[in-house]
């Protein structure tokens, strides 16, 4: 999972690339780990994939975003400059 730009003011793209269809879900946590929205991408299919992630109402900050799919989960952090 690449996550770009990254710092990033309002919008980011993460980038994952699936080896078979599974079902996609990507949670954003602050710092303390409170979950602060997360989206449910449903069944994505074989290949490479863009989720566009839009945080217009996030203060600037640490962030971490999770990618989990059935086989398992990625966290990445992130910055939010505004």
């Amino acid at each position: 999972m690449d996550v770009y730009p990254n710092p990033f003011t309002s919008n980011t793209t993460i980038e994952v690339n699936l080896t078979e269809n599974q079902n996609v879900k990507v949670d954003v946590y602050n710092v303390v780990g409170q979950n602060v929205f997360s989206v449910n991408k449903g069944t994505l299919s074989t290949g490479e994939h863009k989720i566009a992630l839009n945080a217009e109402e996030l203060p600037a900050g640490m962030y971490f975003i999770t990618l989990t799919t059935e086989k398992g989960r990625i966290t990445k952090r992130v910055s939010v400059n505004k």
